[in-house]
């Protein structure tokens, strides 16, 4: 276990903004939503790239992941957030989101995506492509599907 620990230490890497992001929301949910993490290990592989595919049932999800897992998250957010140049910086620069054009088939923001996992990043999906209050996955979209079948980053 210690030997992990020290390999995780070694591969994290965190920017500012980021991490104060990351504690303000730490402060948000200890205090008015307590947080059981059950198998945290299971985010804690110290051989990134990785992807995580998890049903997205709440505004809150991206957060709860990106607090939960040790590495900083990137990921695919609709391309309607980027609104100007602040948005643009704020998303993306600082929170590490990739502008997608839901229920299409977005071939720039899958390149990215395949490009971020090159860069031995941990890349978080939602592959339904929006919000589900149901348990059960839903369709898939084409990119989601591709991303996770995809090799490329493994080389």
């Amino acid at each position: 276990m210690k030997d992990l620990k020290n390999k995780l230490k070694r591969k994290i890497e965190r920017t500012p903004i980021y991490s104060i992001l990351k504690g303000i929301a730490w402060i948000g949910f200890h205090t008015v939503f307590p947080l059981k993490v059950i198998n945290k290990q299971g985010l804690e592989m110290p051989d990134a790239p990785y992807l995580i595919v998890a049903n997205h049932s709440s505004v809150l999800d991206s957060a709860l992941l990106g607090l939960v897992c040790p590495y900083e998250l990137h990921g695919l957010g609709k391309k309607e957030l980027i609104r100007d140049r602040f948005t643009k910086w704020f998303f993306e620069k600082c929170l590490h989101i990739i502008p997608v054009a839901r229920h299409e088939f977005d071939v720039k923001a899958i390149r990215t995506c395949i490009a971020r996992l090159k860069e031995k990043r941990v890349l978080c999906i939602f592959p339904e492509g929006t919000r589900k209050l149901e348990t059960l996955m839903e369709r898939v979209e084409k990119g989601a599907a591709l991303l996770a079948r995809s090799e490329e980053h493994t080389s």
